[in-house]
């Protein structure tokens, strides 16, 4: 059996009967694309409220797993692996950040870097 669990941040976690948790591939997808938007838009504050990787238990251990997904999804999305995202990757990769492209090319090269698609800089690729 599946249960979903909205924790105080707003994420949804899937939990399975076993106890094992795991974010919802559709929720992933809502938080880093609102991530992305709330950093293009110049939302978020100086300040990040994203925790870091190395920040002990449930804030840390959803950052982590939130850092690897999107990390998953960068490098599937990078077909050619130079490691940034063309607007055509993107496209074919996220048709719905594709109309806004040029909010989230921070520095107007026609790429988005690791860092332009997380919204943030806190978590190195690696």
């Amino acid at each position: 059996m599946t249960y979903l669990t909205w924790l105080e941040d707003g994420v949804v976690v899937k939990h399975s009967s076993n106890g094992n948790a795991a974010l919802g591939e559709r929720a992933m997808k809502r938080i880093v694309a609102a991530a992305v938007l709330l950093a293009a838009a110049g939302a978020l504050p100086a300040q990040t409220i994203v925790p870091t990787l190395d920040q002990p238990g449930r804030k840390g251990d959803m950052a982590r797993l939130v850092q690897q997904k999107a990390k998953e999804k960068f490098d599937t999305a990078d077909r050619d692996k130079d490691g940034k995202l063309s607007q055509e990757e993107v496209a074919a990769a996220f048709p719905y950040m594709t109309e806004h492209f040029a909010k989230y090319d921070k520095d107007g090269d026609g790429f988005l870097s690791w860092e332009e698609f997380l919204g943030h800089n806190r978590w190195k690729k690696d």
